[in-house]
C-alpha cells in the first residue's frame, strides 16, 4: 500500500506527483486533471491505464482517417 492522494492508501498506483511526493490512482489522475495540465512534476508508472489509453488515442485516428475517406468518396474531393 502506498500513500495516495487525500489520505489514503492504494495499490492501484498508475502515476507519482514529485511536486506533493504522493502517488495517484486512475481515478485521482482524472480528477486532479493533471494529464491536462501537463505537470511536470508527474511521473508515469507501469498501468494497464496507459495501454488502454494509447489504445483509445490510436483508435480515434483511425477512426478520423475513416471519416475523411468517406467524405471524399461522398464529395467527389480530393484534398
Amino acid at each position: 500500500m502506498k500513500n495516495v492522494f487525500y489520505g489514503s492508501k492504494s495499490n492501484n498506483i498508475c502515476a507519482f506527483c514529485w511536486k506533493h511526493r504522493l502517488g495517484l490512482t486512475p481515478k485521482q489522475l482524472k480528477k486532479r486533471r493533471c494529464l491536462k495540465r501537463n505537470c511536470d512534476a508527474l511521473e508515469r508508472r507501469p498501468h494497464p491505464m496507459w495501454d488502454k489509453r494509447e489504445e483509445q488515442r490510436a483508435g480515434r485516428g483511425a477512426k478520423k482517417k475513416r471519416l475523411e475517406e468517406k467524405y471524399r468518396e461522398i464529395t467527389g474531393r480530393s484534398d
